[in-house]
């Protein structure tokens, strides 16, 4: 049989292991048989193969990724709280709009620098204080340049070149 999406290849029967990925976190469901293209790789997946394993390792895997998700929420709405920091207020100081709604729902996975900084403020919340007065140093471009360099010139071409202490 020919295939349907590249129209270059045949299906041949085989067994492999197919890749999902839910919420950018990846995994491969171990060995699922199917038809899979010669040519672009792409597989099917009736009643006759392994359709309902391969179904039953996606949703296994969504549940996962759900539970890490929510765990790490969990721990980031506890430690902002616990630093005294409103959403939005910590993403003016850690970065992003709207991130730490996304973090603390388990809509998106939190990176793993954002975590790693919230565990040291857990176990150091004198060190947000730190943070706050430096924050420029992680600023957006802009908000560097004026900080570092001064600001730049009304014909916007000109930069001044003084430097703030």
């Amino acid at each position: 049989m020919e295939c349907v999406i590249c129209w270059k290849g045949e299906l041949v029967r085989d067994t492999r292991d197919v890749s999902f990925t839910y919420k950018c976190q990846k995994t491969f469901i171990k060995d699922i048989d199917g038809e899979y293209c010669t040519h672009c790789g792409m597989g099917y997946y009736g009643p006759e193969h392994a359709g309902d394993e391969l179904v039953a390792g996606m949703v296994e895997f969504r549940k996962h990724v759900d539970s890490v998700l929510q765990e790490q929420g969990l721990f980031v709405a506890k430690t902002r709280q616990k630093l005294g920091l409103e959403q939005n207020e910590a993403d003016g100081i850690f970065g992003g709009i709207n991130a730490f709604s996304r973090y603390e729902s388990g809509k998106v996975r939190t990176p793993v620098a954002v975590m790693q900084l919230l565990t040291l403020l857990d176990r150091h919340p004198e060190l947000l204080e730190e943070i706050r007065q430096n924050r420029y140093r992680i600023g957006g471009a802009q908000e560097f340049r004026e900080e570092s360099f001064g600001s730049i010139g009304a014909d916007q071409n000109q930069l001044r070149l003084t430097v703030n202490p």
